[in-house]
Protein backbone atom coordinates (compact mmCIF):
# COMPACT_ATOMS: atom_id res chain seq x y z
CA UNK A 1 0.00 0.00 0.00
CA UNK A 2 2.61 1.97 0.92
CA UNK A 3 4.62 1.79 -2.58
CA UNK A 4 1.27 2.10 -4.48
CA UNK A 5 0.59 5.67 -2.75
CA UNK A 6 4.49 6.41 -3.54
CA UNK A 7 4.45 5.55 -7.07
CA UNK A 8 1.26 5.07 -8.83
CA UNK A 9 -0.82 8.03 -9.18
CA UNK A 10 -4.23 8.53 -7.83
CA UNK A 11 -7.72 8.20 -8.94
CA UNK A 12 -7.76 11.97 -9.71
CA UNK A 13 -4.31 12.46 -11.40
CA UNK A 14 -3.01 10.93 -14.77
CA UNK A 15 0.70 10.96 -12.65
CA UNK A 16 2.41 10.80 -9.70
CA UNK A 17 5.47 12.74 -9.66
CA UNK A 18 7.40 10.65 -7.42
CA UNK A 19 7.41 8.36 -10.37
CA UNK A 20 9.85 11.36 -12.39
CA UNK A 21 12.41 11.03 -9.58
CA UNK A 22 13.23 7.30 -9.49
CA UNK A 23 16.74 5.96 -10.88
CA UNK A 24 16.62 2.63 -13.70
CA UNK A 25 18.68 1.61 -10.51
CA UNK A 26 16.14 1.88 -7.95
CA UNK A 27 13.23 0.19 -10.46
CA UNK A 28 15.79 -2.97 -11.15
CA UNK A 29 16.17 -3.28 -7.26
CA UNK A 30 12.68 -3.14 -6.75
CA UNK A 31 11.71 -5.32 -9.16
CA UNK A 32 14.07 -8.05 -7.78
CA UNK A 33 12.83 -7.48 -4.80
CA UNK A 34 8.99 -7.58 -4.86
CA UNK A 35 9.84 -10.51 -7.06
CA UNK A 36 11.99 -12.43 -4.35
CA UNK A 37 8.87 -11.42 -1.03
CA UNK A 38 6.32 -13.18 -3.66
CA UNK A 39 8.05 -16.17 -4.07
CA UNK A 40 8.51 -16.38 -0.18
CA UNK A 41 5.20 -15.10 0.39
CA UNK A 42 4.35 -18.49 -1.48
CA UNK A 43 6.79 -20.73 -0.23
CA UNK A 44 5.39 -19.84 3.20
CA UNK A 45 1.83 -20.31 2.21
CA UNK A 46 2.24 -23.84 1.05
CA UNK A 47 4.65 -24.79 4.19
CA UNK A 48 7.79 -25.12 2.45
CA UNK A 49 10.78 -24.40 4.43
CA UNK A 50 12.63 -20.72 3.23
CA UNK A 51 15.63 -18.84 4.46
CA UNK A 52 15.86 -15.29 4.78
CA UNK A 53 11.92 -15.04 4.93
CA UNK A 54 11.18 -11.10 4.50
CA UNK A 55 7.11 -12.37 5.55
CA UNK A 56 7.69 -13.89 8.91
CA UNK A 57 5.00 -14.08 11.33
CA UNK A 58 2.11 -14.17 8.83
CA UNK A 59 -0.23 -16.95 8.51
CA UNK A 60 -1.07 -18.55 5.42
CA UNK A 61 -4.22 -16.84 4.38
CA UNK A 62 -2.11 -12.97 4.90
CA UNK A 63 0.87 -15.16 3.06
CA UNK A 64 -1.62 -15.54 -0.02
CA UNK A 65 -2.66 -12.18 0.07
CA UNK A 66 0.79 -10.48 0.24
CA UNK A 67 1.49 -12.48 -3.17
CA UNK A 68 -1.72 -11.24 -4.75
CA UNK A 69 -1.07 -8.04 -3.88
CA UNK A 70 2.97 -7.72 -5.03
CA UNK A 71 1.12 -8.94 -8.75
CA UNK A 72 -1.22 -6.09 -8.53
CA UNK A 73 1.02 -3.42 -7.43
CA UNK A 74 3.84 -4.74 -10.30
CA UNK A 75 1.24 -5.35 -12.91
CA UNK A 76 -0.06 -1.64 -12.62
CA UNK A 77 3.22 -0.14 -12.19
CA UNK A 78 4.40 -1.59 -15.32
CA UNK A 79 1.42 -0.61 -17.11
CA UNK A 80 1.91 2.71 -16.17
CA UNK A 81 5.43 2.78 -17.32
CA UNK A 82 4.26 1.34 -20.52
CA UNK A 83 1.30 3.37 -21.33
CA UNK A 84 3.32 6.70 -20.21
CA UNK A 85 6.35 6.14 -22.48
CA UNK A 86 7.05 7.50 -25.69
CA UNK A 87 4.13 7.12 -28.59
CA UNK A 88 6.33 4.56 -30.63
CA UNK A 89 7.18 2.40 -27.44
CA UNK A 90 3.30 1.76 -27.04
CA UNK A 91 3.13 0.29 -30.78
CA UNK A 92 1.16 3.60 -31.77
CA UNK A 93 -1.60 2.53 -29.64
CA UNK A 94 -1.93 5.99 -28.65
CA UNK A 95 -3.30 7.28 -32.09
CA UNK A 96 -0.31 9.67 -32.52
CA UNK A 97 -1.54 11.60 -29.21
CA UNK A 98 1.49 13.71 -28.10
CA UNK A 99 1.69 13.43 -24.25
CA UNK A 100 2.70 15.84 -22.26
CA UNK A 101 4.74 14.47 -19.66
CA UNK A 102 6.09 10.93 -21.35
CA UNK A 103 8.62 9.28 -19.07
CA UNK A 104 11.86 7.45 -20.48
CA UNK A 105 11.33 3.88 -21.62
CA UNK A 106 14.59 2.71 -19.59
CA UNK A 107 12.56 3.04 -16.23
CA UNK A 108 9.81 0.22 -17.99
CA UNK A 109 12.80 -1.85 -19.22
CA UNK A 110 14.54 -1.62 -15.65
CA UNK A 111 11.33 -2.40 -14.12
CA UNK A 112 9.83 -5.27 -16.50
CA UNK A 113 12.66 -6.33 -18.70
CA UNK A 114 15.53 -6.82 -16.20
CA UNK A 115 13.08 -9.12 -14.26
CA UNK A 116 12.01 -10.96 -16.85
CA UNK A 117 15.39 -11.84 -18.44
CA UNK A 118 16.42 -12.86 -14.36
CA UNK A 119 13.10 -15.11 -13.88
CA UNK A 120 12.56 -16.89 -17.64
CA UNK A 121 15.38 -19.24 -17.44
CA UNK A 122 13.94 -21.00 -14.51
CA UNK A 123 10.56 -21.41 -17.37
CA UNK A 124 12.57 -23.77 -19.29
CA UNK A 125 14.24 -25.74 -16.40
CA UNK A 126 12.51 -26.69 -13.74
CA UNK A 127 8.73 -25.19 -13.71
CA UNK A 128 7.44 -27.61 -11.59
CA UNK A 129 9.69 -26.30 -8.71
CA UNK A 130 8.40 -23.84 -6.23
CA UNK A 131 10.64 -20.96 -8.03
CA UNK A 132 9.49 -22.07 -10.89
CA UNK A 133 5.95 -21.56 -9.77
CA UNK A 134 6.28 -18.78 -7.92
CA UNK A 135 8.35 -17.34 -11.48
CA UNK A 136 5.36 -18.21 -13.59
CA UNK A 137 2.09 -16.67 -11.70
CA UNK A 138 4.50 -13.49 -11.41
CA UNK A 139 5.60 -12.87 -15.15
CA UNK A 140 1.86 -14.19 -15.97
CA UNK A 141 0.81 -10.99 -14.04
CA UNK A 142 3.12 -8.87 -15.67
CA UNK A 143 1.93 -10.07 -18.92
CA UNK A 144 -1.78 -9.69 -17.94
CA UNK A 145 -1.67 -6.08 -16.46
CA UNK A 146 1.10 -4.82 -18.00
CA UNK A 147 -0.11 -3.76 -21.53
CA UNK A 148 1.02 -4.52 -24.93
CA UNK A 149 4.70 -4.30 -24.77
CA UNK A 150 4.68 -6.20 -21.70
CA UNK A 151 2.69 -8.95 -22.79
CA UNK A 152 4.93 -9.49 -25.91
CA UNK A 153 8.10 -9.45 -23.97
CA UNK A 154 6.49 -11.63 -21.34
CA UNK A 155 5.44 -14.29 -24.40
CA UNK A 156 8.70 -14.42 -26.53
CA UNK A 157 10.73 -14.82 -23.42
CA UNK A 158 8.71 -17.26 -21.48
CA UNK A 159 6.94 -19.68 -24.12
CA UNK A 160 10.06 -20.88 -25.97
CA UNK A 161 11.30 -22.65 -22.41
CA UNK A 162 8.21 -24.05 -21.95
CA UNK A 163 8.10 -25.60 -25.03
CA UNK A 164 11.31 -26.89 -24.69
CA UNK A 165 10.37 -28.47 -21.83
CA UNK A 166 7.07 -30.24 -23.95
CA UNK A 167 9.58 -31.26 -26.15
CA UNK A 168 9.77 -34.06 -23.85
CA UNK A 169 6.60 -35.36 -25.29
CA UNK A 170 8.08 -36.32 -28.18
CA UNK A 171 11.36 -38.28 -26.29
CA UNK A 172 8.76 -39.83 -24.08
CA UNK A 173 6.84 -41.59 -27.26
CA UNK A 174 9.78 -42.86 -28.70
CA UNK A 175 10.71 -44.33 -25.19
CA UNK A 176 7.22 -45.96 -25.04
CA UNK A 177 8.50 -48.61 -27.65
CA UNK A 178 11.58 -49.22 -26.17
CA UNK A 179 10.88 -48.45 -22.36
CA UNK A 180 14.02 -47.39 -21.64
CA UNK A 181 12.96 -44.98 -19.15
CA UNK A 182 12.40 -45.69 -15.28
CA UNK A 183 8.78 -45.36 -13.68
CA UNK A 184 10.20 -42.93 -11.07
CA UNK A 185 11.82 -40.79 -14.64
CA UNK A 186 8.82 -40.86 -16.10
CA UNK A 187 6.94 -39.49 -12.99
CA UNK A 188 9.43 -36.61 -12.90
CA UNK A 189 9.00 -36.04 -16.47
CA UNK A 190 5.29 -35.37 -16.13
CA UNK A 191 5.46 -33.53 -13.67
CA UNK A 192 7.51 -31.30 -15.60
CA UNK A 193 5.88 -31.02 -18.57
CA UNK A 194 2.62 -30.43 -16.25
CA UNK A 195 4.17 -27.51 -15.23
CA UNK A 196 4.89 -26.34 -18.50
CA UNK A 197 1.39 -26.96 -19.94
CA UNK A 198 -0.08 -24.57 -16.96
CA UNK A 199 2.48 -22.28 -17.69
CA UNK A 200 1.69 -21.70 -21.09
CA UNK A 201 -2.21 -22.21 -20.57
CA UNK A 202 -1.59 -18.92 -17.37
CA UNK A 203 0.06 -16.96 -20.53
CA UNK A 204 -2.37 -17.55 -23.09
CA UNK A 205 -5.03 -16.19 -20.32
CA UNK A 206 -2.84 -13.63 -19.64
CA UNK A 207 -2.83 -12.46 -23.45
CA UNK A 208 -6.57 -12.54 -23.57
CA UNK A 209 -6.88 -10.50 -20.64
CA UNK A 210 -4.61 -7.79 -22.11
CA UNK A 211 -6.12 -7.91 -25.34
CA UNK A 212 -9.75 -7.66 -24.65
CA UNK A 213 -8.66 -4.51 -22.57
CA UNK A 214 -7.33 -3.40 -25.65
CA UNK A 215 -10.17 -3.92 -27.63
CA UNK A 216 -12.62 -2.15 -25.14
CA UNK A 217 -10.49 0.92 -24.80
CA UNK A 218 -9.93 1.46 -28.13
CA UNK A 219 -13.19 0.37 -29.35
CA UNK A 220 -12.64 -2.65 -31.46
CA UNK A 221 -9.52 -2.39 -32.94
CA UNK A 222 -7.51 -5.71 -33.24
CA UNK A 223 -3.80 -6.20 -32.45
CA UNK A 224 -2.28 -7.18 -36.03
CA UNK A 225 -0.16 -9.61 -35.58
CA UNK A 226 -1.75 -11.39 -32.42
CA UNK A 227 0.97 -11.71 -29.93
CA UNK A 228 0.59 -15.61 -30.18
CA UNK A 229 0.85 -16.07 -33.64
CA UNK A 230 4.36 -17.15 -32.90
CA UNK A 231 3.35 -19.87 -30.82
CA UNK A 232 0.18 -20.92 -31.77
CA UNK A 233 1.21 -24.10 -34.29
CA UNK A 234 3.81 -25.49 -31.96
CA UNK A 235 1.66 -25.16 -28.77
CA UNK A 236 -1.27 -26.83 -30.54
CA UNK A 237 0.93 -30.02 -32.04
CA UNK A 238 2.31 -30.23 -28.11
CA UNK A 239 -1.45 -30.42 -27.11
CA UNK A 240 -2.18 -32.73 -29.52
CA UNK A 241 0.50 -35.00 -28.16
CA UNK A 242 0.07 -34.70 -24.93
CA UNK A 243 -3.62 -35.38 -25.52
CA UNK A 244 -3.25 -38.44 -27.93
CA UNK A 245 -1.28 -40.47 -25.30
CA UNK A 246 -4.63 -41.15 -23.59
CA UNK A 247 -6.73 -42.24 -26.40
CA UNK A 248 -7.39 -45.13 -25.47
CA UNK A 249 -7.80 -44.97 -21.32
CA UNK A 250 -9.38 -42.33 -19.19
CA UNK A 251 -6.52 -40.36 -17.81
CA UNK A 252 -7.04 -37.31 -15.32
CA UNK A 253 -3.43 -37.19 -14.82
CA UNK A 254 -1.69 -33.05 -14.07
CA UNK A 255 -0.67 -33.54 -17.76
CA UNK A 256 -3.62 -34.19 -19.34
CA UNK A 257 -5.33 -31.69 -17.24
CA UNK A 258 -3.48 -29.43 -18.05
CA UNK A 259 -3.01 -30.00 -21.35
CA UNK A 260 -7.41 -29.50 -21.57
CA UNK A 261 -6.77 -26.23 -19.71
CA UNK A 262 -4.40 -25.27 -22.11
CA UNK A 263 -6.39 -26.65 -25.56
CA UNK A 264 -9.46 -24.31 -24.21
CA UNK A 265 -7.16 -21.45 -23.34
CA UNK A 266 -5.68 -21.13 -26.92
CA UNK A 267 -9.20 -21.96 -28.90
CA UNK A 268 -10.89 -19.14 -26.94
CA UNK A 269 -7.93 -16.88 -27.31
CA UNK A 270 -5.57 -17.39 -30.48
CA UNK A 271 -6.24 -15.91 -33.83
CA UNK A 272 -8.33 -19.09 -35.34
CA UNK A 273 -8.19 -17.59 -38.77
CA UNK A 274 -4.00 -17.99 -38.81
CA UNK A 275 -3.99 -21.63 -38.12
CA UNK A 276 -3.73 -24.09 -41.03
CA UNK A 277 -4.88 -27.03 -41.72
CA UNK A 278 -2.39 -29.43 -39.46
CA UNK A 279 -3.01 -27.21 -36.69
CA UNK A 280 -6.58 -27.26 -37.47
CA UNK A 281 -6.74 -31.08 -37.49
CA UNK A 282 -4.46 -31.58 -34.54
CA UNK A 283 -7.14 -29.40 -32.42
CA UNK A 284 -10.21 -31.48 -33.99
CA UNK A 285 -8.12 -34.94 -33.12
CA UNK A 286 -7.58 -33.89 -29.65
CA UNK A 287 -11.65 -32.34 -29.19
CA UNK A 288 -12.54 -35.92 -30.42
CA UNK A 289 -10.74 -37.57 -27.97
CA UNK A 290 -12.06 -35.17 -25.15
CA UNK A 291 -15.81 -35.90 -27.00
CA UNK A 292 -15.14 -39.88 -26.49
CA UNK A 293 -15.21 -39.33 -22.71
CA UNK A 294 -17.76 -36.93 -22.30
CA UNK A 295 -20.47 -38.09 -24.59
CA UNK A 296 -19.00 -42.00 -24.28
CA UNK A 297 -19.45 -42.48 -28.15
CA UNK A 298 -15.63 -44.51 -29.03
CA UNK A 299 -16.36 -47.95 -27.67
CA UNK A 300 -11.86 -48.00 -27.78
CA UNK A 301 -12.11 -46.25 -25.00
CA UNK A 302 -11.96 -47.92 -21.62
CA UNK A 303 -14.63 -46.62 -19.56
CA UNK A 304 -12.57 -46.28 -16.39
CA UNK A 305 -13.88 -44.52 -13.78
CA UNK A 306 -12.35 -40.77 -13.92
CA UNK A 307 -12.15 -37.79 -11.54
CA UNK A 308 -14.97 -35.18 -11.54
CA UNK A 309 -11.84 -32.41 -12.29
CA UNK A 310 -11.62 -34.45 -15.62
CA UNK A 311 -14.88 -34.69 -16.88
CA UNK A 312 -15.62 -30.69 -15.88
CA UNK A 313 -12.58 -30.04 -17.83
CA UNK A 314 -13.66 -31.85 -21.07
CA UNK A 315 -16.71 -30.26 -20.71
CA UNK A 316 -15.54 -27.06 -19.80
CA UNK A 317 -13.38 -27.42 -23.15
CA UNK A 318 -16.30 -28.65 -25.76
CA UNK A 319 -18.35 -26.10 -24.46
CA UNK A 320 -15.46 -23.53 -25.60
CA UNK A 321 -15.55 -25.31 -28.92
CA UNK A 322 -19.37 -25.39 -29.43
CA UNK A 323 -19.80 -21.59 -28.54
CA UNK A 324 -16.96 -20.52 -31.02
CA UNK A 325 -18.95 -22.67 -33.67
CA UNK A 326 -21.83 -19.97 -33.65
CA UNK A 327 -20.12 -17.06 -36.02
CA UNK A 328 -22.11 -15.34 -38.53
CA UNK A 329 -22.89 -16.69 -41.43
CA UNK A 330 -22.08 -13.62 -43.31
CA UNK A 331 -18.79 -13.79 -41.82
CA UNK A 332 -15.66 -14.56 -43.88
CA UNK A 333 -13.58 -17.26 -42.47
CA UNK A 334 -10.26 -19.05 -43.52
CA UNK A 335 -11.47 -22.93 -44.77
CA UNK A 336 -9.35 -24.30 -41.77
CA UNK A 337 -11.67 -21.91 -39.39
CA UNK A 338 -15.04 -23.07 -41.31
CA UNK A 339 -13.78 -27.20 -40.87
CA UNK A 340 -13.44 -26.33 -37.19
CA UNK A 341 -16.91 -24.72 -37.02
CA UNK A 342 -18.26 -27.86 -38.68
CA UNK A 343 -16.85 -29.99 -36.08
CA UNK A 344 -18.26 -28.05 -32.96
CA UNK A 345 -21.74 -27.64 -34.62
CA UNK A 346 -21.37 -31.76 -35.32
CA UNK A 347 -21.63 -32.15 -31.32
CA UNK A 348 -24.68 -30.48 -31.08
Amino acid sequence: RDLSVLLLPSSSENTNPNIRRVTTAFLTELSSSLARVHEQSITSATGSPTTDDATGGLDAEDQISLASSIRQFSSTLAHWLEENGPSSFGFGLNGGEKKAEMIDSSLWEAFVVDIIRRLSPTLGSAPQGLHGRASTAYLASLAAGGGLVTLNKVLQSCIPGFLGVLALLDENREDSTTSTQSSNAKNRDEEKMAAAMRGIAALISSCRVTLGRLERKYRGVKINPHPMLLFSSKIIQKISLALNSIAKHADDSQLSLAAVAALESILTTADLQALNEEDVNSMIKSFSTLASFILQTDDAVIKTSSSDEWKTACARALGALISNGFVDVNAEVSEECHHLCVYAESLL
